[in-house]
């Protein structure tokens, strides 16, 4: 996602994003969305260990309410 597409998105509870770790390695992970610095554009994601991490917007790929629920 870029930053035009994160200043636009209107985020809202349910929301989860497919996160990309390392640009050379194409697996990702889905991750519920947790909180949102509009500032920085960045996106707080909760880790499957309780853990939470902050990620830039260019690093993950918003998914619609349907797909974030399955």
């Amino acid at each position: 996602m870029d930053r035009e597409e994160f200043n636009s998105t209107r985020f809202g509870p349910g929301m989860s994003a497919l996160y990309k770790m390392d640009a050379r390695n194409a697996k990702t992970s889905k991750y519920p969305i947790t909180a949102v610095n509009f500032n920085e554009a960045l996106l707080e994601l909760k880790c499957r260990d309780g853990d939470y991490i902050w990620v830039r917007c260019e690093s993950v790929d918003i998914l619609p309410i349907a797909e974030s629920k399955k």
